[in-house]
């Protein structure tokens, strides 16, 4: 498709310029820009080029303009906030999950796991579960290792302030 493509044009090269200028979000900011570019006058393809992105993309951003203007450009994310697939545990469940973290009971994601399917028969593989952890503020709160012949009077004056040598 050459020369210019049709846009139903919303706002004004101006608009969009001062919407693109204050922009904080990188992949929102991109997309402004593009379309300021586009206002001003410069072809899809030539869009492409100064971003090295896909003219489908060009396009596919062009319909949610048509069809919604700036609000639905900047809401639509495929590929960003698409969501995945339902979990496998209730909310009861997570909740009962949340609680025995906190309390410490997990020393590693793989106790987790261990512990999900003995109690509720469903097999997860860790790297699901750290998902899992973050979509529902569960944090493994375990202390650090220290080394058994640690001086704890002398780690106490460290933090103080004291010398390594006490």
């Amino acid at each position: 498709m050459a020369g210019r493509m049709h846009i139903a044009w919303r706002e004004s090269e101006e608009e969009l310029r001062d919407l693109w200028e204050r922009e904080g979000d990188h992949r929102r900011r991109r997309r402004l820009h593009v379309f300021w570019l586009l206002r001003r006058g410069y072809t899809g393809r030539a869009v492409c080029d100064i971003y090295s992105m896909d003219y489908k993309t060009v396009m596919q951003w062009r319909r949610w303009y048509n069809e919604g203007g700036v609000d639905l450009l900047l809401e639509r994310t495929p590929g960003h906030a698409i969501g995945g697939a339902d979990s496998w545990m209730t909310p009861q469940q997570i909740e009962l999950l949340r609680n025995k973290a906190a309390e410490g009971d997990f020393a590693t994601a793989a106790d987790a796991r261990d512990w999900i399917f003995e109690t509720f028969d469903i097999d997860y593989v860790v790297g699901s579960l750290y998902t899992i952890f973050k979509n529902h503020g569960i944090v493994l709160k375990v202390p650090r290792p220290c080394h058994e012949k640690q001086n704890e009077g002398a780690v106490n004056a460290f933090k103080k302030g004291g010398s390594l040598s006490a």
